[in-house]
């Protein structure tokens, strides 16, 4: 129910690796209020956010922030220095 989902949404916001998800169709309206309409949420991407949410800070984020392209690189080292 609701108050129980702003209970675990105080908690996604306090404790660092937790991502709190809802069901699919609250869960995408969420993003979708955050990054706007036309930003590309499918059912994968649900499966994806709940699988890799709590490990990745930029996929956590996708209910929480307006993300920017910044935001979605991946710093790698260069090639041959890891």
């Amino acid at each position: 129910d609701e108050q129980d989902m702003d209970y675990l949404n105080e908690w996604d916001t306090s404790i660092p690796n937790l991502d709190v998800a809802d069901d699919y169709r609250s869960e995408k309206r969420q993003i979708l209020k955050c990054q706007g309409t036309d930003f590309p949420f499918s059912f994968g991407d649900y499966i994806v956010k709940i699988l890799l949410g709590a490990i990745d800070q930029t996929i956590d984020e996708w209910d929480e922030k307006k993300i920017t392209p910044h935001d979605n690189r991946r710093q790698r080292p260069p090639y041959g220095k890891s």
